[in-house]
């Protein structure tokens, strides 16, 4: 069944998790593996960090992979975006990325070909197929992810319009992530009824701007929803992501088996 198999590996600013994933059915045949982002976190650190990664699945999984784990497609969600190969933007890892081809740095390094795609991007796919948007696919869908910052992936009948940055959209006249993640809540101890005021606020522009039929969030606040979803009031319906912390890897792993 290894045929059916993927990899998936999430790259945070200051984590990295990896597991091998049954690209068919959204699960992940083994435990999520984590390991701490090298600081500096350079490419090529990074690079060095996952090969060690693969290398640490392969000797503890349960399942046995015939050619082993780098002949299986592996996809790499990261925060940034890439344009031509080269990264072009980045979120909160080394700003060294920039300018870098970083498919042929992480081949290179890991000995194994290696796809990249944005991490909010990966947490769309994976919610697509197999979470919350996998009954909209005839609609126009926005994910948000919000955490550190704020991810964005948005759909249009099931295709993805890559590499969108809609958390930089400016809210009372600040950039929206700053005005509105969950690291400004927590930063500016905020309470959950004046952080889902500032949510609101910038879900209107939001909506104004991508006039989306369903909206996703995701992130570890999405799990208390409780707290804050019943003060939101947009025109569309907002749900919460059901992936939750694996969505990346799969969503990674979907892409890698669908370009590799």
């Amino acid at each position: 069944m290894s045929e059916q198999w993927a990899v998936g590996i999430d790259i945070g600013g200051t984590g990295i998790k990896v597991a091998c994933v049954d690209w068919a059915t959204g699960t992940l045949m083994d435990e999520q593996l984590r390991i701490p982002t090298p600081q500096p976190s350079t490419a090529t650190n990074v690079a060095k960090a996952v090969g060690q990664a693969l290398n640490e699945l392969e000797e503890r999984s349960r399942h046995t992979i015939p050619d082993g784990i780098r002949s299986l497609p592996i996809g790499l969600a990261f925060p940034g975006s890439i344009r031509r190969g080269k990264v072009t933007f980045l979120g909160n890892l080394d700003q060294s990325w920039i300018g870098e081809d970083v498919s042929t740095v992480f081949s290179s390094v890991t000995g194994a070909q290696c796809l990249f795609l944005n991490d909010a991007d990966a947490a769309g796919l994976a919610e697509m197929r197999f979470g919350a948007g996998s009954q909209a696919q005839d609609k126009s869908v926005l994910m948000l992810t919000l955490g550190t910052g704020i991810g964005s992936a948005l759909f249009t009948r099931g295709e993805l319009y890559p590499y969108t940055e809609l958390g930089h959209i400016t809210v009372d006249g600040k950039n929206g992530e700053r005005y509105a993640s969950v690291s400004t809540k927590d930063r500016e101890g905020l309470t959950y009824e004046e952080w889902a005021g500032r949510l609101q606020r910038y879900l209107d522009q939001i909506v104004l701007l991508t006039n989306p039929e369903l909206i996703i969030v995701g992130g570890w606040i999405s799990s208390q929803h409780a707290s804050w979803l019943h003060l939101i009031d947009v025109p569309v319906p907002v749900v919460t992501a059901q992936l939750h912390n694996d969505a990346g890897i799969v969503g990674a792993a979907l892409f890698a088996h669908q370009h590799a």
